[in-house]
């Protein structure tokens, strides 16, 4: 177990909080050691996404990030970003943290017949959605999807058209609203 910080008793003020060594040289006893806990890590929870978009057979590609080209535009594509991360709530031990995160769908904005590319996107935004608002796991460090934009925006869906290498797409991007336990340790 690697050890994170060390809580002491005594001098001064009373506490001093530190690293093992520097509690030692400086003569303080050790009354509370706070164990390493693994970060949360936005890596992890991306290539679940990405895993489970690949997974659904949706889409002829599923990637992290946002693409330079795209190989097929008769087909669906999905990709993967983090938009951003921001302080959902404090607790007295911990920071409860927001992320954003992107899943943008593309496909040609002129393959024939253009309602075929509404009924593809708004069934997958369906599917997804449904997935992860039901039983679907992003994993033990995420808390739970923020749907209702508690905490910011809710997850959502915006339609539009984005160009791509030279081809224009009709995309759409869902927010995932994700709120992570443990993102950061208060100091004591």
């Amino acid at each position: 177990m690697a050890i994170r910080t060390v809580i002491t008793r005594g001098y001064g003020n009373g506490t001093f909080n530190g690293t093992i060594p520097l509690v030692v040289t400086r003569g303080y006893a050790i009354s509370t050691v706070v164990p390493f806990a693994p970060p949360f890590t936005i890596k992890d929870t991306l290539i679940v996404i990405q895993n489970y978009l690949a997974a659904s057979g949706r889409f002829a590609t599923t990637d992290l990030g946002e693409p330079e080209s795209l190989p097929d535009g008769t087909q669906l594509h999905a990709r993967v970003w983090n938009m951003g991360r921001q302080v959902a709530y404090i607790t007295q031990s911990t920071v409860v943290s927001l992320y954003n995160i992107r899943v943008r769908m593309y496909r040609n904005a002129f393959t024939e017949p253009t309602a075929d590319i509404e009924y593809m996107l708004a069934e997958s935004v369906q599917d997804i959605a449904s997935d992860l608002l039901g039983d679907f796991d992003l994993g033990a460090t995420v808390a739970y999807i923020d749907a209702a934009g508690i905490h910011g925006r809710g997850l959502r869906a915006d339609w539009g058209h984005a160009p791509v290498s030279g081809v224009m797409f009709r995309v759409v991007d869902m927010t995932i609203p994700i709120v992570v336990n443990d993102t950061s340790v208060m100091a004591q």
